[in-house]
């Protein structure tokens, strides 16, 4: 991407990821303040947003048009069009009555987990026949790291490879999941105070939870968007239990402080020793990952394009149902045993170059 000059430009408009605009009815009101409208291409280091560009100041024109629809709501977050592309807006209120948007770009698409730039190994893993029965997989990071892509990705092709059934909970909904893939179905429900039973994440889970079907050995799986409440921290280790794999999203720069958050928040609705005993039970694989650009971009489809130049670089921790070190260490909240074993796993995982999973799982298992 040429960054010479200090404007965006109508030919790396498409590149963009993030985009940063003030909020404001009237284009032309000269109070604006034009130089806070900035885009991100994933680096630190913003690009004038507003030009003379006439494609551009057309986006942006779209975009505020759109905006303001949800801005004059109770809606400050949404998944909106703009110029046939897809942004999750998030409407931020200011000091002195100012109003910004923060929109994410999101493609049209699921892509693979091969498209998104996700390793074999932690691929395989996440498409594992072991996982049909069950269980809890957290996906970490921080902000923008291609969270929510890996879970959209591994809940469609694993309808689509294993059948059943998922739910996916969701503030906004983002990617286009629902529907029929292959043999399985997928409902996503966003959480919406336009509808009161979905109004909360826990509100919209506990409904999610009445609409799966029976199916007998397993098959069905509950998508959250993030784990950023007590409640909801509870649910999932609750319902990963209970037959279903659980894929959730959480915040954490390390998988200690993921494993820590989640049961810190679940303690206040479990007491600790529950949430602990839960976690030590269903846990079946954390990852926390980054996205970093790939030195030889990938083949992909062209409604894939926008994962072309991108890789998820993850660190792993698989949790063996038959493990029970690994238990132990996550049940008494081992932080040395834990971090020793990542170490350990990682060295495996790295060197793996392919063959039956059942064999990289056994040897995952076989640390401790």
């Amino acid at each position: 991407m040429n960054q010479n000059g200090p404007f965006l430009t109508a030919a790396e408009l498409p590149e963009i990821r993030d985009f940063y605009l003030p909020l404001n009815n009237d284009l032309h009101d000269e109070s604006i303040e034009w130089f806070s409208a900035r885009a991100f291409t994933g680096s630190s280091r913003s690009r004038l947003a507003f030009g003379k560009d006439a494609e551009v100041m057309r986006f942006i024109r779209e975009a505020q048009k759109e905006c303001l629809q949800h801005a004059n709501t109770i809606h400050d977050t949404a998944r909106i069009s703009i110029l046939d592309q897809v942004f999750r807006m998030q409407i931020v209120n200011r000091t002195e009555n100012r109003r910004s948007v923060h929109l994410r770009r999101i493609p049209k698409i699921v892509p693979t987990l091969e498209e998104a730039g996700v390793g074999l190994a932690m691929r395989e893993i996440l498409m594992s026949e072991n996982l049909v029965k069950g269980g809890l997989v957290l996906i970490t990071g921080t902000n923008g790291q291609g969270k929510t892509t890996v879970l959209s990705a591994t809940i469609v092709h694993r309808l689509k490879r294993h059948g059943g059934a998922a739910q996916m909970i969701e503030d906004p909904s983002e990617y286009p999941c629902d529907g029929v893939h292959g043999d399985g179905v997928c409902l996503q429900l966003p959480v919406s105070s336009d509808i009161p039973s979905q109004s909360t994440y826990e509100s919209a889970l506990r409904k999610s939870l009445r609409a799966f079907p029976a199916i007998s050995g397993g098959g069905t799986m509950l998508g959250i968007g993030d784990i950023r409440d007590k409640e909801t921290a509870a649910e999932a280790l609750k319902q990963s239990g209970n037959g279903h794999l659980v894929i959730a999203t959480m915040h954490g720069q390390t998988i200690p402080q993921a494993l820590d958050r989640i049961v810190t928040m679940a303690s206040e609705v479990l007491g600790t020793n529950q949430a602990r005993m839960l976690l030590a039970s269903n846990l079946r694989m954390i990852g926390n990952q980054s996205l970093v650009k790939s030195m030889t971009p990938r083949q992909v489809s062209d409604e894939a394009s926008w994962f072309r130049s991108a890789e998820v670089s993850a660190m792993l921790l698989f949790a063996n149902e038959s493990d029970s070190g690994m238990r132990a260490a996550l049940g008494h909240g081992d932080q040395m045993a834990i971090e020793k074993a990542i170490l350990k796993q990682s060295e495996i995982l790295g060197s793996w170059t392919g063959g039956p999973i059942s064999g990289l799982i056994k040897q995952l298992g076989s640390l401790q």
